[in-house]
């Protein structure tokens, strides 16, 4: 099925899980342990025994799919814009923790009240309401990726999308196929073959497809 948005904060189903994690990248992932891992961070430290106020320095020279710097502003802002009741996010629920972020939800504050803050281009403080054990699988999120600007709405100009992983859009097709390349701005350039996601609606043909060698993988196998 098509992914119905590009949005981060509109990201409501399963569909476009595997685009989103070659879109978007955050300050950890998960590595294959299922243990955060520094991703655009290159670390972040507890600055109390409480863990109440995370301290993350990012990679150096760290730039958008445009070739845009990526700065900690960049994550600021786009953590505003997801606890904000005017975009009305579900993904909301993994900044919970933040200092404000119950309130801003609720209405009752503004979002510039959340408790994260740059420090300097490359320094994101993040001040917690309560500890939270999880907190660092929450920040795995792609969902929480810095934006550059606000990704379009229109499925006509999914393709101009700005992201911050591996992979940018090349080509966006309608009900058909997405065309995927390396990002050469990502900061690990390792060898990636381009992609080609095709939108099959029947998990039958999917399969068939597959069995004929016309696809690599598939997304699902329902049994």
């Amino acid at each position: 099925l098509e992914p119905a948005a590009v949005d981060p904060a509109a990201l409501n189903d399963a569909t476009g899980g595997f685009l989103f994690f070659n879109l978007y990248r955050s300050l950890f992932r998960l590595d294959k342990k299922n243990i955060p891992a520094p991703e655009r961070a290159e670390k972040c430290t507890w600055t109390d025994l409480n863990k109440l106020r995370l301290l993350c320095w990012l990679k150096p020279d760290l730039k958008f799919s445009n070739g845009e710097t990526i700065k900690a502003q960049h994550w600021v802002l786009a953590w505003r814009r997801l606890v904000n009741p005017q975009v009305g996010s579900r993904h909301s629920e993994l900044l919970l923790p933040l200092l404000n972020a119950q309130r801003i939800i609720a209405g009752q504050v503004e979002p510039d009240q959340l408790g994260v803050k740059a420090l300097d281009d490359r320094t994101l403080e993040i001040q917690l309401q309560y500890a939270d054990s999880e907190f660092l699988y929450k920040i795995s999120s792609p969902v929480l990726t810095p934006l550059f600007e606000n990704p379009p709405t229109n499925p006509e100009q999914f393709a101009t999308m700005i992201g911050t992983g591996p992979y940018r859009i090349v080509e966006w097709l309608r009900k058909s196929r997405v065309r995927l390349e390396p990002n050469p701005f990502y900061h690990i350039q390792n060898k990636r073959p381009a992609v080609e996601v095709l939108m099959i609606e029947e998990d039958s043909t999917a399969l068939q497809m597959f069995d004929l060698g016309k696809l690599d993988f598939l997304r699902r196998l329902n049994i």
